[in-house]
């Protein structure tokens, strides 16, 4: 079916309005399915224009109660952001510049309109329209990924302070009920930090060194975020591990991958139980692998998809979603559409491949191929699980952090105050700044055995003030980095600044308190 295109045609003679229909209707209704509004005079085209739903107005300069000029003047005022190709009886310079200065797409003369010119305008000005309309929606996901980021560093700063305080308490002889709400508060905020991890990953700020796992994992991690909606929406979920092959990648945008799957799935099944009443959603995830390859599989009884859509299914801002949020067969775009062509390219950064099969009323099977690692090491796992059990035993001094000095500098009093405390339980002696004078001020009173410093400071940069102190008298100082940015590529610069490491919040304290030991231990070694 064509698209639709409306326009108004604003002109005071109806022979002219009706010459500049004919050629339009001759010429792109081949191509787009028409339909026409005329307004006698400027006054009647704004009147239409405030009612919204068209493409393009054709506008003649000369008319009684409001001129072309006039109307072009309102319609900005009124923000009517509709194209308009300005007429004018003959090519008046001025007046066709004063009319491209006010916002005219582009003009054309009286005489060209039943020649070939009057269509070639009018399909320029709307190629014109929608190439802007792309920009300002490349513009809109930019800018939610910034917002994005920024609520991310926000949230880990929060979650730092709940994690480390409830992991701080957990190192006391309290009752047992107590250590066990504290457990739960440490666990919501791993999730919490895990929820940040993945919106980073969405919006291309984080990125993570390849590490080797187990893809069950994060199968696992995906059906974990996916169980309650499906529940929520009266879909099953039914898994099936016939191999746990390991993989090599980045395990938060894989999970990102599978989530999408999963959630593209139960759109499926519920536009479908909208459709019978006898319906159940149904969706069966199966986890195999060849001695090559690793497989996921994410099979649906929803709506299926036609041929048409399948073809166009990972191409940027396609969409199948219809309002009730499902697949429908007629593969119109009307949503945003960039889940799989983002899922398709996240794979084939792994070198692997989305695979698609379905048919309408038949549901649809999407499958993850990804090349398979042959060895694992576990170490990641048990690392986690005795990062917990040092959380649950008695912060004792350590004789090799005893008497060492630090200077921790973090905007955020709360966790500084943690670090602090934290680290000055293990015998280090820590000095608190919370901006970047006031640490300079303290460096230049006394000498340090490391700096730990916070990356995201309002009064300027860390790396600088590093670069400064290290060339005074503290160029043998090794330092820290602590940051709830995600990592990216201004990583190398912070290590060739001077950072040994990056602590990336939320973090456990044992992890911090590795760092710190790791870190004067090598720089006693130089």
């Amino acid at each position: 079916m064509s698209q639709r295109l409306r326009i108004l045609i604003c002109d005071d003679l109806r022979e002219q309005r009706l010459i500049a229909a004919t050629a339009l209707r001759h010429e792109l209704s081949e191509e787009f399915e028409i339909a026409i509004e005329e307004a006698p005079d400027g006054q009647a085209a704004l009147d239409l224009l405030k009612q919204g739903g068209f493409d393009l107005m054709l506008l003649d300069y000369r008319m009684p109660r409001l001129d072309g000029l006039e109307v072009l003047r309102e319609r900005q005022r009124l923000h009517l952001d509709v194209p308009v190709v300005f007429v004018t009886a003959q090519a008046d310079r001025d007046i066709v510049i004063e009319a491209m200065k006010l916002g005219a797409s582009d003009f054309v003369a009286k005489e060209e309109f039943a020649a070939q010119r009057l269509p070639q305008v009018v399909r320029s000005s709307l190629e014109r329209s929608r190439l802007r309309s792309d920009v300002a929606r490349t513009d809109k996901l930019a800018a939610i990924g910034t917002l994005a980021g920024g609520v991310a560093h926000e949230f880990n700063n929060i979650l730092q302070v709940i994690l480390g305080q409830a992991q701080f308490a957990l190192t006391r002889d309290e009752p047992e009920r107590w250590k066990r709400a504290l457990e739960q508060a440490r666990d919501a905020a791993e999730k919490g930090a895990r929820i940040v991890r993945q919106l980073l990953s969405f919006t291309g700020s984080s990125k993570s060194a390849p590490v080797k796992f187990r893809l069950e994992e994060a199968v696992q991690e995906a059906l974990e975020m996916e169980q309650a909606l499906a529940r929520q929406d009266g879909v099953e979920l039914r898994m099936t591990t016939r191999q746990s092959p390991v993989i090599l990648g980045d395990r938060v945008q894989l999970v990102q991958v599978l989530l999408n799957l999963l959630t593209n799935a139960r759109h499926a099944c519920v536009a479908a139980a909208a459709r019978g009443a006898d319906y159940r959603g149904q969706i069966d995830i199966t986890l195999d692998a060849d001695d090559e390859h690793a497989r996921v599989s994410v099979s649906d009884n929803g709506i299926g998809m036609n041929p048409a859509a399948m073809r166009r299914l990972f191409e940027p801002f396609f969409t199948t979603k219809g309002s009730l949020g499902g697949r429908v067969f007629d593969g119109k775009a009307t949503g945003t559409g960039l889940g799989l062509s983002i899922c398709q390219r996240i794979a084939a950064e792994h070198d692997g491949r989305i695979d698609v099969s379905s048919a309408p009323g038949r549901g649809s099977t999407f499958t993850l191929q990804l090349p398979r690692a042959h060895s694992h090491s576990r170490g990641d796992t048990r690392k986690r699980h005795k990062d917990h059990e040092n959380d649950r035993t008695t912060t004792l001094v350590d004789p090799e952090l005893k008497g060492r000095s630090v200077l921790v500098l973090d905007d955020e009093p709360l966790i500084a105050g943690l670090v602090s405390s934290y680290l000055g339980e293990k015998g280090l002696h820590c000095d608190v700044a919370l901006d970047i004078e006031h640490a300079r001020t303290l460096a230049a009173g006394r000498g340090y055995d490391l700096f730990l410093f916070d990356l995201s400071l309002p009064t300027g940069s860390s790396a600088d003030l590093l670069r400064e102190l290290r060339q005074q008298a503290h160029n043998s100082v090794p330092a820290l980095a602590m940051t709830g940015h995600g990592a990216s590529d201004s990583d190398q610069a912070l290590y060739q600044a001077g950072f040994r490491s990056i602590l990336r919040k939320p973090f456990v304290m044992s992890e911090m308190g590795r760092a710190v030991l790791d870190t004067l231990r090598s720089a006693a070694v130089k």
